[in-house]
């Protein structure tokens, strides 16, 4: 690989690690996009993307979202045994509206690796778009035993129980993530703690 490619994919992921995909986008414009060989590189660009397009008016927000589809199927033509390339389709189709599909891509990514613990959250989190809270729920649990996402899963059900409007089932997941989350000083955390106190408080 040459100096200058090995430049550019390094700047990108000096970029995601700081979450600032916006520098990512203004990057990745300098490109071809099918001229990219790394896998990590393309899933970068297409979360971006997705993640960028939340902010975004309606119209922008369509725009960037088939922008991401078409990385995403880069990856999934060139890399169709990668799991990750499943899943960041079904994140870019479950905030366009279409979470019966991204819950088709989220099945496919577990299905390519099983071990991806995170993949329990996006099921739970594909189902509730739909309102199968009792598969929601289901996953949502099975996430709750794994040690290195108890806290999402929590946090999920405390949603999830207020979608449904089960008090006793909120109450006893908020008291359960505030204890999960104690000891977490990341801002995501911080805002979760946050948020469990004020429900507790009504």
């Amino acid at each position: 690989m040459s100096k200058k490619k090995t430049a550019y994919i390094n700047k990108i992921k000096s970029y995601y690690k700081k979450n600032d995909f916006e520098s990512i986008l203004q990057k990745s414009k300098t490109s071809d996009i099918y001229k990219i060989q790394s896998k990590e590189v393309l899933y970068i660009i297409a979360l971006s993307y997705d993640q960028t397009a939340l902010k975004k008016d309606a119209c922008t927000m369509k725009s960037m979202q088939n922008l991401a589809k078409k990385y995403t199927s880069i990856i999934i033509k060139k890399f169709p045994h990668w799991d990750k390339g499943y899943f960041v389709m079904g994140l870019i189709l479950q905030h366009s509206n279409h979470p019966i599909r991204a819950l088709k891509f989220y099945k496919k990514a577990q299905q390519k690796n099983p071990k991806n613990t995170s993949y329990y959250l996006s099921l739970g989190n594909g189902y509730r778009a739909i309102k199968n809270y009792k598969l929601a729920e289901y996953y949502y649990k099975k996430a709750l035993k794994m040690n290195d996402i108890r806290h999402l899963a929590s946090i999920n059900l405390v949603s999830l129980y207020e979608e449904m409007k089960e008090r006793k089932m909120i109450t006893k997941y908020t008291k359960q993530s505030l204890e999960l989350l104690k000891n977490k000083k990341d801002q995501f955390s911080k805002n979760q703690k946050k948020r469990m106190k004020n429900i507790l408080k009504y």
